[in-house]
């Protein structure tokens, strides 16, 4: 009978401990949100203060705060995503251009003068087929990286939000909350 009852306490500790790590396993997202949400509220604070000076009202200068980190985090983020978008179509016209047959029109010069030196270099058969092997994987690779990325927007989209969430409440009320916290601890410590 003990045995039976120690086993039921293992298996308790045991079930306790699954479910805390696919609790976290859940939640590890909007942690990481919320943790970035904090970084940003505690670097963009001495621009929140200023604007707080000229705007009296605090969820004004923390919209237009916040506003500023979009601006600082979309700006490059729409130059790099403009450019990868343009080198995959250079890559997509290469791919093409390479895998052509020799006698067919070609519609990019350059592509052209990158097929040519392929067929040139590509005498050999071997190589030829190590060329093509290799371009058919890298379209592969993109195509699935894309089909990753787009099936991982919602909750990317999620977290970002997440991430403006907690930095708009972290600027406008992190003081008090910081200090609320240090008093329900100090209660804690002196119990």
């Amino acid at each position: 009978m003990e045995k039976k009852g120690e086993y039921e306490k293992y298996a308790f500790i045991a079930g306790l401990i699954g479910v805390l790590v696919l609790m976290f396993l859940v939640i590890k997202p909007v942690i990481t949100a919320l943790l970035g949400g904090i970084i940003l509220a505690f670097i963009f604070y001495p621009i929140y203060t200023r604007i707080k000076k000229w705007v009296k009202n605090e969820t004004a200068s923390t919209f237009f705060t916040l506003l500023i980190i979009l601006l600082i985090i979309t700006i490059p983020l729409g130059f790099i995503a403009n450019s990868l978008v343009k080198e995959a179509g250079v890559l997509v016209e290469y791919s093409k251009a390479i895998n052509a047959p020799p006698d067919s029109e070609c519609t990019h010069a350059t592509a052209c003068k990158v097929a040519e030196w392929f067929r040139d270099l590509s005498s050999n058969s071997r190589l030829d087929e190590s060329i093509r092997s290799f371009l058919t994987q890298l379209s592969e690779q993109f195509a699935s990286f894309a089909t990753r990325l787009l099936s991982s927007f919602p909750l990317k989209f999620l977290q970002f939000f997440i991430l403006l969430f907690s930095t708009f409440v972290f600027l406008r009320d992190g003081r008090k909350i910081f200090s609320d916290y240090r008093k329900y601890i100090k209660k804690l410590v002196m119990l």
